[in-house]
């Protein structure tokens, strides 16, 4: 058992982890700076 919790001390530092929004060019919205919440586009409603 301490063998194993030593082994796992000793391992190399791993990198950073993946920022994926930026990797795949997520835009972030804004959000309202008093709501907190995030604009949406108008519904458009059509009673034909």
């Amino acid at each position: 058992m301490f063998l194993f919790a030593a082994a796992l001390f000793m391992q190399p530092a791993t990198e950073p982890p993946t920022d994926w929004d930026k990797e795949f060019g997520v835009e972030e919205k804004a959000r309202d700076p008093v709501t907190g919440e995030l604009p949406v586009d108008p519904y458009v409603q059509d009673n034909r």
